[in-house]
């Protein structure tokens, strides 16, 4: 059996070798190792090369493209995979090899995809220490079949999991490109094909919380970054078919109140118009109240001679170009009393961060 690991990297000249370290004592004739350099600006590229040559690894193999995103850098990479199993990295984290190798060697066919709990290292953001725990403890173990699961309790992080190749070529599963938060997109197209996963106690991913990263300009409730789930929810609902009607509710619920958690107060005029346009779409049945309200609002703005919503996010949503939101005017819904209630519950709403990468 054979497993091809697929490390994207884009500006880690400060990780990517610790990363190459780790990978070097595996076995050639066990993994394959696919290096995706997506656009570097910075020395990751030479470092690299530099690291390839001197360790003389020849199983490797360097991509280099032009820069595109954590999802078209995966998704170059499982175009080049011959092993019969998948593994994600990340180039600003690391593995434990004898973790891996332990556990490589203990699966059997009947095994589509590999969940481990992943070991945590702060370089920063220790204050999420206790929700990372919880967040990607594993809620069960051994062998079980995908139909007996609640999938809503698993971490979607696309590392620290081993995925068979034939689910993912069969189906032709993808990364979504030009979105962030990708991993939540790849880990319901890839469990909704699944039969069978196993959960490891056994830990060989360690995740490296550091500044810089998209989990940071999460926290740190950068512009933009709330939005993002918004498209990226809309992208889940419309590719996933197999998603059963509970877990259509419980996405919805969970992305969009992640959404306006993570949302800074310039952009909630932003939020809640693209909210509104996504909720008119889905059926009142999957929406709990605080939903239903921002549905049923209508909500009213100054036009704006300047395009607000840029190419991406019209066609995510389809809202045509001559409508767009204006940033500093209005947003005005029927009722006063209802914005204010949800302005209050937007406020009042505490802070619990999952994932992402690069």
């Amino acid at each position: 059996m054979k497993f091809s690991i697929i490390v994207a990297a884009y500006n880690v000249e400060n990780y990517i070798e610790k990363c190459l370290l780790s990978l070097i004592s595996l076995p050639s004739d066990i993994f394959e190792l696919i290096i995706v350099n997506d656009g570097s600006t910075d020395q990751t590229k030479n470092i690299i090369i530099n690291f390839l040559l001197k360790y003389h690894i020849k199983h490797a193999k360097l991509i280099d493209k032009e820069n595109g995103g954590l999802s078209s850098a995966r998704n170059v990479g499982l175009e080049q995979v011959k092993g019969e199993y998948v593994i994600f990295i990340d180039g600003d984290d690391y593995i434990q090899p004898g973790e891996l190798l332990k556990i490589c060697s203990s699966i059997t066919d009947d095994c589509d995809v590999i969940i481990c709990a992943p070991r945590v290292e702060y370089l920063a953001l220790d204050i999420l220490k206790a929700s990372d725990s919880k967040y990607f403890s594993l809620p069960f173990t051994g062998l079980k079949a995908v139909s007996e699961l609640d999938l809503c309790s698993i971490s979607p992080v696309a590392w620290s999991k081993i995925y068979k190749t034939k689910v993912i070529k069969e189906k032709n599963i993808k990364f979504p490109d030009g979105l962030l938060y990708e991993d939540n997109y790849w880990y319901w197209m890839f469990i909704k094909e699944a039969d069978k996963v196993f959960f490891s106690d056994s830990t060989f991913y360690v995740y490296v919380r550091r500044t810089g990263s998209i989990m940071d300009h999460t926290y740190s409730k950068k512009e933009g970054y709330s939005i993002q789930r918004i498209f990226l929810l809309q992208k889940i609902l419309e590719d996933c078919k197999k998603i059963t009607k509970s877990e259509r509710k419980k996405i919805i619920e969970v992305y969009l109140d992640v959404a306006e958690q993570d949302c800074p107060q310039v952009e909630k005029d932003k939020l809640f118009y693209y909210m509104h346009e996504l909720l008119k779409k889905i059926p009142s049945e999957e929406l709990n109240d605080h939903l239903l309200d921002i549905k049923k609002r209508t909500f009213e703005f100054v036009p704006n001679p300047s395009p607000y919503t840029d190419k991406v996010e019209r066609e995510i949503l389809q809202i045509p170009q001559k409508t767009p939101p204006t940033l500093s005017k209005i947003l005005t819904f029927k009722n006063n009393s209802a914005i204010k209630c949800l302005l209050k519950k937007f406020f009042k709403r505490k802070t619990a961060r999952g994932k992402s990468s690069y």
